[in-house]
């Protein structure tokens, strides 16, 4: 009777543990934007030798301001938008 319960218990913090992550996964992936920015911006300038190679060198301008690729819905935008990448140094 008593491994019944412990059965039943972890089967329940499993289930919930589950659903948490079910909301996690669709919260995250609700939240991006669906609007077409205004320039996809790429930089490849080099860096200095030695530093630490820059991240996120890719992003986007909206309204004249610079926005993150994560900030966005990438399917969406490449589906939905007509944009090509502008290079700069």
């Amino acid at each position: 009777m008593k491994n019944t319960r412990i059965f039943v218990l972890i089967g329940l913090f499993v289930l919930a543990l589950l659903a948490l992550l079910i909301v996690i996964i669709f919260y995250s992936q609700g939240t991006r934007l669906k609007i077409c920015p205004d320039h996809w911006v790429v930089d490849i300038a080099p860096s200095i030798e030695g530093s630490a190679p820059l991240e996120n060198r890719e992003y986007y301008i909206l309204n004249g301001e610079r926005m993150e690729v994560s900030e966005f819905d990438q399917n969406w935008v490449l589906q939905n938008c007509q944009l090509q990448k502008e290079f700069v140094y």
